[in-house]
């Protein structure tokens, strides 16, 4: 017995050191399908029965040459079919915590070869994926993440393929529960249906499908939007809803996005698809109020001075002098050196101000766009849209910004209670036809002024200032349209040249004695002053100015209502109140601050990207 004994321990010695140098020789191949020692079992039974090898599906044509097998890939929840940029050393946890862009500076050189918007995955120094979204060598934002590794969908993606992987090892290692060894297919099934489950998450199409269905529910759950009250509002908000460079806004039947980014243009098919399957969702009424007739019409305009900035082109189009960034420092030459906080702060609020308004289509083809939309009943250049019960026209074709300016629909509606208050005190204070007075300087369509008139009704009068033709031709027809037109005085003026010659007024009225009636709510909402952080100074005395100019035209015991649209004033806690305070000390008032607001509700923000707050608007008491 001895001797047999040692006859068998021989014998699995020399078993086991040849499986040593199995694995020696071939190491990651055996190690893939279990051990060395089972891989010669499944050879030299007799039981053992292995199908013929599977194929490996085909990798994406961007894929690197040592992309890992499928199940390898699905272990690590599928965005290992991408190429890899790797994150420097110290910069992988503000992106792990969730912010959106990645900068040039906090990026090791790339790996040759990426396209321009080719989908990739950040990794941190340990090869761990953090993100994953489209690169751009020509931007300051070298990766815009569209997934962050962290997102539940994530970490269940990773978490399935890793279960999908065991069992995929045991099923080619093993052995069941009769002693047999399992099908060897079966584990490459295994690894195969790990990896398809898995690469949902990272896959371009369901993501903006999935991001696009939250962003409608946020909207219609919390916001309440659409309804028969509002018909107008912003359905992605870029960051805000993790989609970098796209915004969305629905206009009445108008769905309108606005790509600002050059990801969106090389994956404009997929990004249209996305949205036109959920487009007539996206505008039918949450509050039973009859539906839209005849379903959405997607318009897809681009916001070309941020494009260009993001490295786009048109075909055949050279680069030019407009391609420079603020400081005359190339976006690319930028892009090598930008990190987070370096980086001159740009408003993110992805559809464009003054002076940008994005472009519909490709530019040539806006006639067959009008000719289409008309043929299902829509104007595109004078829609019809309903915000808080009052109806405007607006321009989803060229209009500025998307059209019209949703983000100020909830400080347009604090008007009403600011006028009704007015009213209600005048009459307490036993003021017999007292009235109340509304300045809106930049009125644009006078979206203010119209509240004001609503709220007042005939006991207000209400006064509206604009530079520009078509916007008081657009303030007239939406007044009309109201029934509002008696209620609201139209004045095309400049705003600081008008303001001037109303205090010369009233300094004229003081010294013959006469009366001049000040106003009892200002309104005072100018376009972009500080288009970067580098015109702040400059936008600052221009604040300031304006300011100085409208607290003198407020009565004591009134409202100035103060707004700024600039992502430069929004990022510097608290600058338009000392603004508006250092105007008024200049000019011997003083102000109390009632609250401080920005966009409406349907304008989220990523908490970890503050750049995406470019609104501001300050109400105070003024004495």
């Amino acid at each position: 017995m001895a001797i047999v004994g040692r006859l068998l321990l021989a014998s699995v010695l020399a078993r086991g050191a040849a499986g040593a140098a199995g694995a020696a020789g071939g190491g990651a191949r055996v190690g893939a399908s279990g051990s060395a020692a089972s891989a010669a079992r499944a050879v030299k039974s007799p039981r053992a029965q292995p199908q013929a090898a599977r194929p490996a599906p085909p990798a994406p044509a961007d894929a690197p040459a040592d992309t890992p097998p499928p199940a390898a890939s699905a272990a690590l929840g599928g965005a290992e079919r991408y190429p890899a940029v790797t994150l420097r050393r110290g910069k992988a946890r503000l992106f792990k915590e969730g912010s959106p862009l990645v900068y040039g500076g906090a990026l090791n050189p790339p790996p040759p070869g990426l396209q321009p918007a080719q989908l990739v995955r950040v990794t941190d120094g340990l090869g761990a994926t953090v993100g994953w979204g489209p690169y751009n060598g020509a931007s300051m934002f070298r990766v815009r993440l569209l997934r962050n590794a962290n997102e539940p969908i994530a970490r269940a993606a990773l978490q399935s393929a890793r279960n999908a992987q065991a069992r995929a090892r045991k099923a080619r290692a093993g052995v069941d529960a009769t002693g047999a060894l399992a099908d060897a297919g079966a584990g490459a099934d295994a690894g195969v249906e790990a990896e398809a489950g898995a690469g949902s998450a990272y896959e371009l199409g369901p993501l903006l499908r999935e991001r696009l269905a939250a962003a409608l529910a946020l909207r219609r759950r919390l916001v309440g939007v659409p309804s028969g009250e509002t018909s107008a509002y912003r359905w992605v908000n870029g960051e805000g809803d993790r989609l970098s460079g796209l915004v969305v806004d629905v206009l009445g039947r108008v769905v309108v996005v606005s790509s600002s980014a050059l990801w969106c243009e090389v994956h404009r098919e997929e990004v249209e698809a996305a949205v036109r399957a959920l487009a007539d969702e996206a505008v039918a009424p949450v509050d039973g109020a009859p539906p839209a007739r005849g379903g959405a019409f997607v318009l897809w305009r681009r916001s070309e001075a941020r494009l260009r900035q993001d490295g786009w082109r048109r075909e055949g189009e050279a680069r030019g002098a407009e391609d420079e960034v603020a400081d005359g420092e190339g976006v690319a030459g930028a892009a090598e050196t930008a990190d987070e906080g370096e980086v001159e702060q740009a408003d993110m609020d992805g559809a464009g101000a003054a002076g940008d308004a994005p472009r519909a289509g490709d530019g040539d083809g806006d006639d067959a766009l009008v000719a289409s939309a008309l043929g299902l009943g829509i104007d595109l250049r004078a829609a019809t849209v309903r915000e808080s019960g009052l109806s405007y026209v607006c321009n989803p074709l060229s209009g500025q910004k998307t059209g019209f300016y949703c983000d100020q629909r909830e400080n347009r509606l604090a008007i009403r209670t600011l006028v009704a208050s007015a009213l209600a005190a005048k009459a307490a204070a036993g003021a017999r036809g007292a009235r109340v007075r509304v300045l809106d300087l930049c009125c644009h369509s006078a979206g203010f002024a119209l509240n004001a008139a609503l709220a007042g009704g005939d006991a207000v009068d209400v006064v509206a200032v604009d530079s520009s033709a078509d916007a008081i031709a657009t303030a007239g027809a939406n007044a009309r349209a109201n029934g509002l037109a008696e209620r609201v005085t139209l004045v095309r003026a400049e705003v600081e040249g008008w303001m001037a010659a109303e205090l010369r007024a009233k300094r004229e009225a003081e010294r013959a004695g006469g009366a001049w009636v000040p106003y009892d709510v200002v309104v005072l909402d100018p376009p972009k002053l500080a288009p970067s952080a580098r015109s702040l100074e400059r936008a600052k005395r221009k604040y300031e100015a304006l300011n100085a100019a409208a607290l003198q035209l407020v009565a004591p015991g009134g409202v100035l209502v103060s707004c700024s649209c600039s992502g430069a004033v929004a990022q510097e806690a608290g600058l338009l109140v000392r603004l508006v305070h250092g105007a008024a000390a200049h000019v011997g008032r003083s102000v109390a601050v009632l609250r401080v607001s920005g966009a409406a509700a349907d304008h989220p923000l990523n908490p970890m990207y503050e750049e995406g707050a470019y609104l501001t608007v300050g109400f105070f008491a003024v004495s």
